[in-house]
């Protein structure tokens, strides 16, 4: 009865009664070549081209370098892109290491199935199920490293931390730490390929956007706080610091009103002998020359006064008394005063002399003004 060979291994099953006298050769190969290799085999597999690379197993228990159990994956030459390690379709479990040159991963599968990524450099237990290789473990109870686990391998090659302590990446393969500092700071962007810190959030430099009224903000990015033309509607009461109206005639006062508290409008009167010119954004208030003329006989101790702003006459008889008659006019911005007697003579006033011809005044002085009697 011919031999067969087992499905995985391709160990050779005798048949009952075959290689009398040499079955022990044929069994101390089953053990010391197929089994062995199976168990703790080293095999190196070479893609000698830029290419995928196929493995398999043959009906023979001799080495084979499929068998094996750990496979050392080299390449004559540099792969140019990730290339497919096809290895039998059996239940079998494999170390394997990526030794290729090129600096390409390579993916264990089988030809029909689905495989395992194994990147350049690394080293990786993978299983054949019978139909796609899979990865060999998928969870650890635990796993203590001797050194941190760097970022290129998903770790961050940081081993211990303060309180507060931020990783980020500082350069394209590495992780670093930005420790914590003192509070009221914020995380600030150092720019594109820059290193990130902490700081104090420039208004100038680090916001953008309008912050809205709802949010503390005012809802404008104009540089003046509020356009009192464009963004304020209605008229602004008294109560607010307003003056209640919006319209004027020229010469109109605002004049305070008890009743409600508010401001009226009002515009100024003439009275005797006072004029009111109201102009834009001017008032005149003007008084007009006076003249007063032949009042009469006065009596004793009596006196007559005539106001001009332009020297005019004032005269004033009587036959039984001295003094009938004062003249007060302006002249420029001094203040003079004249008198007469019945016979139309220059008195002194307040020490001041006159020139006794009625045709000049006196200068006085209001400190030592004083009733004529």
């Amino acid at each position: 009865m011919a031999s067969t060979y087992s499905t995985n291994l391709k160990i050779e099953l005798m048949g009952l009664g075959d290689q009398a006298g040499t079955w022990g050769t044929t069994t101390n190969t089953n053990i010391g070549t197929a089994l062995e290799q199976a168990i703790v085999g080293y095999g190196n597999p070479i893609f000698t081209s830029d290419a995928d690379l196929t493995i398999t197993l043959t009906d023979s228990n001799a080495s084979q370098v499929a068998r094996n159990f750990a496979l050392n994956v080299t390449s004559s030459g540099s792969l140019t892109a990730t290339r497919n390690l096809i290895v039998p379709t059996i239940q079998k479990q494999y170390l394997i290491q990526n030794s290729t040159t090129g600096s390409q991963s390579i993916v264990v599968k089988t030809s029909a199935g689905t495989g395992i990524t194994v990147p350049n450099g690394a080293r990786t237990l993978v299983y054949a199920d019978g139909t796609n290789v899979v990865s060999q473990i998928t969870q650890l109870p635990a796993l203590a490293l001797a050194t941190a686990l760097p970022a290129t391998s998903g770790g961050t090659g940081q081993s211990v931390y303060a309180v507060g302590d931020i990783v980020f990446a500082s350069t394209t393969t590495a992780l670093s730490k930005l420790a914590d500092v003192a509070t009221g700071s914020a995380l600030i962007s150092g720019g594109v390929n820059t290193a990130p810190s902490y700081g104090k959030i420039g208004l100038t430099t680090h916001v953008s956007g309008i912050l809205p009224i709802a949010n503390g903000g005012t809802n404008s990015s104009s540089t003046t706080y509020c356009d009192l033309t464009a963004n304020v509607t209605g008229t602004l009461p008294v109560a607010n610091g307003g003056t209640g109206q919006t319209t004027y005639t020229n010469g109109q006062l605002l004049i305070g009103n008890t009743t409600g508290s508010t401001l009226t409008k009002a515009a100024l009167t003439a009275g005797t002998n006072v004029t009111i010119t109201n102009g834009t954004g001017t008032i005149t208030i003007a008084a007009p020359g006076l003249t007063a003329t032949d009042v009469g006989d006065l009596g004793v101790g009596m006196f007559a006064v005539g106001v001009s702003s332009s020297n005019g006459a004032v005269t004033a008889g009587s036959t039984t008394s001295a003094f009938r008659c004062i003249y007060i006019g302006r002249s420029d911005s001094s203040i003079t005063i004249k008198q007469t007697d019945v016979a139309g003579t220059w008195r002194n006033v307040g020490g001041k002399t006159t020139d006794g011809t009625g045709a000049s005044s006196a200068e006085l002085d209001p400190s030592v003004f004083q009733r004529i009697s």
